[in-house]
């Protein structure tokens, strides 16, 4: 029987809590907001407006409705689910940034010239794509919220061309989720996203072939939609170093600039811990895989696992994948002291990674990949020269166990990794034994315990690494030896 409290996926419970209470007022705030912002910038007479108070106050509710749906859909969808509140703000300010320039433009520019794509591109590169989906849907909807206020307040009528406008914003922003899901740099992502968006100025001709004869009309039309899209566009670029830095979010751009072999903290474990180098490439190659099977963010999982063992330049030669077959340092150590040593490399690695300013979620997982196991090897060792029963608290990491499904990846990548090179099991029946006993060894010690994984997870990352594993050590020909 199985003791621990790792999740059954059938079971999730998304339902609301006292913590909620707060993010509710903000987001009633924010409503309010937007309602009075745009609804006078639209109806330019503030006396019309507040005169109208019923359509205000409705307004108002609709689009606070809006964004706790936004909210719900932030919080049951996003993967970095460590930095909850950060991901509401984003998705909030983003969508009265959105909303905001898009009516202003609507008033001084034209009525087809919205930003409301800004959104989906913020939000997908940010917190994560699939939450962009939602968070566009839910920008377009306030958007027409809007539109619906001042035709009550003036007593007109809902240009078509608005309607159209941001019909094609969110079909636009749909079809740009697949460019976003693509492994592009910065530059190459935003000439895509010039690119999609011509298409889709093209394609708003025959739309407003619908509701007009007049070519020139139709034309401006697109003109006017494909300039509101690349102002989206430009916003985007200038706003998202803004975002990377004040919200302090390491974008998958971000990611792949500290992945790079000439970061001076992989540089230094090249050169000083070329063993653990090595160790940790191989982790990353089964993290990313594991990470992408169960929907995780693959960049940071990769990066996470680059990272985890950087606290070993404190000493490298502690650890036997640095040591000269020669001299091993722990010969002449009692077997407590040399726990100590092993273990504090993953505080060490938290504080070096953080004096480097490297993200939180990376610094995190140093911290946690070992979570509260055991140094075995040496508690077995004190054992034999241990007269009684030995405590094994002085030959365990201090912890903290695994706080997301990406740290507890790395745990079982790390782990594997490390066992595999030393037993090397053979075939696939014994490999898969292997990899599955490690890691019921892991639940049985609760180390998933808070993490948020689950038994379906743990069951996908299995199969993953048992793929995976043969591919990185596989049997090579030796040429050397001549054939007979």
């Amino acid at each position: 029987m199985i003791k621990n409290k790792l999740i059954d996926s059938s079971k999730k419970n998304y339902s609301f809590n006292r913590g909620d209470l707060a993010v509710v007022a903000i987001m009633f705030a924010t409503a309010v907001l937007i309602t009075f912002v745009s609804v006078f910038l639209l109806v330019k007479d503030v006396k019309a407006a507040i005169s109208h108070y019923p359509t205000l106050i409705l307004t108002v509710l609709s689009i606070f409705a809006l964004l706790i749906t936004a909210y719900f859909c932030v919080k049951r969808y996003s993967k970095r689910s460590l930095n909850l509140g950060r991901n509401v703000a984003i998705s909030t300010t983003t969508i009265v940034i959105s909303v905001i320039v898009s009516v202003i433009l609507s008033v001084y520019v034209n009525k087809m010239s919205l930003v409301l794509l800004l959104a989906v591109m913020l939000v997908a590169i940010t917190v994560d794509i699939h939450v962009s989906i939602y968070i566009n849907v839910v920008t377009s909807l306030i958007y027409l919220v809007l539109l619906v206020s001042e035709a009550k307040i003036t007593g007109g009528n809902i240009a078509y061309s608005s309607l159209v406008a941001v019909l094609m914003s969110i079909l636009t922003g749909i079809f740009m989720t697949n460019l976003l899901r693509k492994n592009y740099t910065r530059y190459k992502m935003i000439a895509g996203s010039v690119f999609y968006v011509i298409i889709a100025s093209v394609t708003v001709i025959p739309f407003s072939v619908i509701y007009s004869t007049d070519y020139k009309e139709i034309l401006m039309n697109g003109a006017w939609f494909l300039v509101g899209s690349l102002i989206a566009i430009a916003l985007y670029t200038v706003l998202l170093p803004i975002y990377e830095n004040v919200f302090k979010v390491w974008t998958d751009f971000k990611l792949a600039e500290v992945a790079s072999f000439s970061h001076p903290l992989l540089l230094r474990l090249r050169e000083e811990a070329p063993g653990t180098f090595n160790h940790s490439l191989v982790v990353g190659n089964l993290a990313e895989s594991c990470a992408m099977a169960i929907g995780e963010d693959p960049y940071l999982a990769r990066v996470a696992a680059y990272y985890h063992d950087v606290g070993k330049l404190k000493n490298p030669k502690m650890f036997v994948e640095n040591q000269d077959a020669s001299y091993n340092p722990h010969d002449e150590l009692i077997p407590e002291v040399s726990a100590r040593m092993i273990t504090r490399h993953a505080k060490e690695g938290y504080n070096l990674l953080k004096k480097n300013n490297m993200p939180e979620e990376i610094a995190r997982i140093a911290v946690e990949h070992h979570g509260t196991s055991a140094v075995k090897f040496f508690y077995m060792k004190a054992q034999r020269i241990t007269e009684g029963n030995l405590s094994m608290s002085k030959y365990r990491y201090d912890g903290p166990k695994p706080s997301s499904k990406i740290s507890a990846i790395i745990m079982i990548c790390d782990t594997i990794e490390a066992a595999v090179r030393s037993r090397q099991p053979a075939g696939e029946e014994e490999l898969r034994a292997f990899v599955k006993a490690m890691i019921k060894d892991k639940i049985d010690m609760d180390q998933f315990d808070e993490s948020n994984i689950t038994f379906e997870d743990l069951g996908i990352i299995e199969e993953e690494i048992v793929k995976t594993i043969p591919s990185i050590y596989h049997h090579r020909i030796d040429y050397s030896k001549e054939k007979k």
